[in-house]
């Protein structure tokens, strides 16, 4: 039951994050709870063996994700955002009928 909640709350938040347009990676901390990242203020991250996200203000994350699950996010995020972008200019140069 709770990795069903657990994979529940995560296809929620992706589902109001795409609605919302609210942009961020979805990260699962230790103790379970889900929360979203700005990726563009990650300064470093370590395994040691959790995983440790620590931004560029100083603030310091351990969260449930492998270094390479952490990898594989932040890349379809950018592929994602990218999409996105490409889908509004395309949308914004379309002629007027």
């Amino acid at each position: 039951l709770d990795a069903a909640t657990g994979q529940n709350a995560i296809i929620q938040a992706k589902e109001f994050g795409n609605a919302a347009e609210i942009t961020g990676l979805i990260l699962t901390k230790l103790d379970g709870k889900i929360f979203m990242l700005n990726e563009q203020l990650i300064e470093t991250v370590t395994e040691t063996p959790d995983t440790v996200i620590v931004l560029s203000n100083g603030h310091s994350y351990i969260v449930r994700e492998s270094m390479n699950e952490l990898q594989s996010k932040i890349i379809e995020y950018n592929r994602s955002q990218r999409r996105r972008m490409l889908r509004r200019t395309a949308v914004a140069e379309e002629p007027l009928t």
